[in-house]
């Protein structure tokens, strides 16, 4: 091949060497604090719930055991959710409910109810962590009171929530924004000692028919890293659909007892 060019170049014979095809570079939009902001507490003005058919893979690290099963996910604002999951042809596998104030998670084949308040389950580990999905999909669920810093690189933003303290501050959540499209991609929840004890992360984003933010369709879930992770993907997401108030209320199964939620996340 070389002898071939130098013939060609001694000849006069033009040799032709193609380009590099140039990368593009992708897009980086531009946001304030504040719209950022907006888009985590509002979501999209006109979605009040979403309901979607789901699979889930669920793996417990410390155990090296690995669940799959399929379900119904219901949200509605304010901060409302329903999930239950089961495998095919077998009984439930769990029943969630958040209803904004408590959270309730059903196991049957355990035969207990884990129950928690707002305040005392707010930073949810295990299965209990997809109840930060109306924080994805609804933009519920910010403390009042927390304040707000941004941060800035060449690929993303990230919005850091923090409650303040007497002459300190505690990090209670931290979201991560794709700057190529503004979509938040990353939620990582901070317990009261700041360790990481959620970080959910969310992929395919589409935009839902008629218009509105973009919502993703899989979200992965480790609460906390290390120890569990939930894969979900949602398909037949319906928006803005009727849904019977009686769905975001539980009825105590006979023979059943209660116990903290803090003894289901050990």
């Amino acid at each position: 091949m070389l002898l071939i060019v130098t013939l060609m170049s001694l000849t006069g014979c033009a040799v032709y060497v193609p380009r590099p095809t140039a990368q593009k570079t992708p897009l980086c939009q531009h946001a304030s604090l504040e719209q950022l902001l907006e888009r985590l507490s509002a979501g999209s003005a006109d979605l009040t719930n979403v309901k979607a058919d789901f699979s889930a893979s669920i793996t417990n690290f410390t155990k090296g055991t690995t669940q799959s099963c399929s379900g119904v996910l219901a949200m509605a604002k304010p901060e409302k959710l329903r999930m239950r999951g089961s495998r095919a042809m077998l009984p439930t596998l769990f029943d969630l409910l958040y209803d904004g104030n408590q959270l309730t998670l059903f196991v049957p084949r355990d035969k207990t109810v884990y129950r928690a308040t707002r305040d005392a389950g707010r930073v949810r580990r295990g299965l209990t962590g997809v109840s930060f999905f109306t924080d994805i999909f609804l933009g519920d669920g910010e403390e009042r009171g927390s304040l707000h810093f941004l941060e800035t690189s060449t690929s993303r933003y990230t919005v850091y929530s923090v409650a303040p303290l007497k002459g300190n501050a505690r990090l209670l959540k931290k979201v991560y924004f794709e700057r190529e499209n503004l979509s938040p991609v990353r939620y990582q929840y901070f317990d009261e000692e700041g360790a990481l004890a959620c970080d959910l992360r969310c992929s395919d984003f589409f935009v839902p028919a008629g218009g509105g933010e973009a919502i993703p369709r899989e979200i992965t879930v480790e609460a906390p890293p290390g120890e569990s992770k939930i894969v979900l993907t949602l398909t037949d997401v319906r928006l803005n659909s009727h849904l019977n108030p009686e769905l975001f209320t539980f009825t105590m199964p006979a023979d059943t007892r209660v116990r903290p939620l803090e003894e289901y996340a050990r």
